[in-house]
């Protein structure tokens, strides 16, 4: 295949995947160049994929792999049950042209659905670990009070 033929070549996928990572579940589907992860909790997701021991060809920063998921024209997309919560690799179709060979881009969802998912994050964390939450509201509360004091003798008060 040419340089110009191999350039021109897209990847196309078709995928439709139950799967379940340390107890989180999600559905991964792909249909031409995008692929879409939804779970419950895809902050989660995010993490325990990011634990998991990966073959050394795999490892790669966000950016390394933005770009080379843009290379191949593929976006990948991370969805809660509430819409968007962020995508990489390839500009969505429908608001950028075809992708060039450098361009990759990190995109957020819609701030109300990416606050919904950190808070659902952190509600699940606390049940299971109500230390945490109580050492966090403390240090948050520290940090208030030091603020507070730090702006009132600031102004000389």
């Amino acid at each position: 295949m040419s340089h110009a033929a191999a350039a021109a070549a897209r990847m196309w996928i078709d995928a439709d995947l139950a799967v379940e990572i340390d107890g989180i579940a999600a559905q991964v589907t792909g249909h031409g160049d995008v692929v879409r992860v939804v779970a419950d909790r895809p902050l989660a997701l995010v993490r325990r994929v990011s634990a998991f021991p990966v073959p050394l060809v795999l490892e790669a920063s966000v950016p390394e792999w933005g770009r080379r998921l843009a290379e191949q024209g593929v976006r990948l997309e991370l969805w809660s049950r509430r819409g968007l919560v962020g995508a990489f690799g390839a500009p969505a179709s429908a608001t950028a042209p075809r992708p060039r060979r450098s361009r990759w881009q990190v995109e957020t969802g819609r701030p109300d659905v990416v606050v919904g998912a950190v808070v659902h994050e952190f509600v699940v964390v606390a049940r299971q670990h109500p230390a945490v939450v109580v050492s966090v509201v403390a240090v948050a509360a520290a940090l208030a009070a030091g603020a507070a004091t730090l702006g009132r003798n600031l102004r000389g008060n």
